[in-house]
């Protein structure tokens, strides 16, 4: 392969290629929690985790993930991903869900976590897991880069009114320096609460934190300092977007030496491509480059073309698997509408487990909103819905899904 094509080659497929040494692995662990058993329950960690997981596999990352993680899954997982990890490698952990600042220190909450009372605050610390023990586990098998971004700020679940909270009452607390080569990125500031959506009437299924991270996670030419200014910048007006006016802006602490691309720029690429262009002329009458340049951009299409069949199989194989899926999930509804009307919708997600979850829970069936009657839903996403009826008649179903639990239930009209 000549010098050329493989400039060209890189090129085109820069948006793949990451600042990574070649015998390094990239591993991810992924945690998103909604389904709290003694404290407030949430309902967009858990998409927030899978868009993760998804974006993050796109940019190379091995990815672990757990959905809806109890103490002992929480801890297998920690466990697995520590005896994945080699020297040098590059590591990601990324928490949505529940967490709490006592003493100086930070926890993320498993689902089995139980409702603490003032007064029995050491049982944070045997129930939960401390920032300080991921980052141990990500440092302690010699781990090249070690990042945590965690979307946990949220309202704490422990208070109690007309006494005093455990922890703090809203937000994460500020943490002691992190080791070098560990980043750490929250989606809120000191004591300040995350949001999960701008208002009732946000249909966006992630938390606005990650709805703007997911963008930036696979912008190319973006070192982790850009991103975290970024990300500052785009939550905080979003959050002031809101009636009240929410404060939210994400804190983050650097301990990276140098930068650190998730994924490498394409711009440098481009220059040396025109500066070898040159150079080839510039050795004969033209004629020569002429013939190899023709030849090595008929193979460059080619392999365009292979690569291009081999999405279109993989896509259908995911559609083939996800029929299959469907079928596999037990105790669920899953109905194919023939006929336009206003829906009642509880949940969405990319899950069909967790869709299928929620609609035992809340009542309803499963739907799948690529089908051709529902064009005015995202395409891709399996949703806990039940109609279709009349307008007035989804709002009811609605308001009966609310009093369920269901506190994210909203109405749509499909065709």
């Amino acid at each position: 392969m000549s010098r050329l094509f493989s400039i060209l080659f890189l090129t085109f497929f820069s948006f793949l290629v990451v600042t990574t040494s070649a015998s390094a692995k990239r591993i991810a662990l992924v945690i998103g929690n909604d389904d709290y058993r003694n404290v407030t329950k949430l309902y967009k960690a858990v998409n927030d985790a899978v868009a993760v997981t998804r974006t993050i596999r796109q940019i190379g990352f091995e990815v672990i993930e757990s959905l809806n993680a109890n103490r002992r899954s929480f801890d297998q997982k920690l466990n697995y991903l520590s005896s994945k990890i080699e020297a040098g490698d590059e590591v990601l952990f990324f928490f949505a869900g529940h967490g709490i600042s006592f003493k100086g220190r930070n926890y993320l909450l498993p689902i089995d976590v139980p409702r603490i009372a003032p007064g029995e605050e050491r049982s944070i610390i045997k129930e939960a897991f401390s920032e300080d023990e991921i980052i141990s586990v990500l440092r302690e098998r010699g781990a090249k880069v070690s990042i945590l971004i965690i979307d946990a700020c949220r309202n704490n679940p422990f208070p109690k009114k007309g006494t005093r909270s455990v922890g703090r009452s809203v937000g994460l607390g500020q943490r002691s320096n992190p080791p070098r080569n560990t980043f750490v990125l929250y989606s809120a500031g000191i004591g300040e609460e995350a949001l999960d959506r701008l208002s009732d009437e946000d249909l966006n299924p992630n938390s606005i934190f990650t709805r703007k991270l997911i963008p930036l996670l696979k912008k190319p030419g973006l070192s982790h300092l850009q991103l975290a200014k970024k990300i500052q910048i785009e939550v905080e007006k979003l959050a002031l977007s809101t009636p009240s006016r929410h404060q939210q802006f994400p804190a983050f602490y650097d301990q990276m030496r140098g930068e650190y691309f998730l994924v490498s720029s394409n711009r440098k690429l481009s220059k040396n491509l025109v500066k070898d262009r040159s150079k080839t002329n510039s050795t004969a009458d033209g004629s020569d480059y002429e013939k190899d340049r023709k030849s090595e951009m008929n193979a460059l299409q080619n392999k365009i073309s292979e690569l291009e069949k081999a999405i279109h199989e993989r896509n259908n194989q995911a559609k083939k698997e996800s029929e299959t899926a469907l079928l596999q999930v037990p105790d669920v509804k899953l109905k194919t509408i023939n006929r336009c009307g206003w829906f009642a919708i509880s949940y969405c997600t990319e899950s069909i487990e967790v869709a299928g979850a929620k609609a035992r829970e809340f009542g309803g069936f499963v739907i799948f909103t690529s089908e051709p009657f529902f064009p005015n839903f995202t395409n891709g996403w399996f949703c806990s819905v039940e109609g279709p009826f009349s307008r007035n008649g989804a709002i009811g179903m609605m308001k009966l899904f609310k009093r369920r639990g269901a506190f994210d239930a909203y109405i749509k009209k499909s065709c």
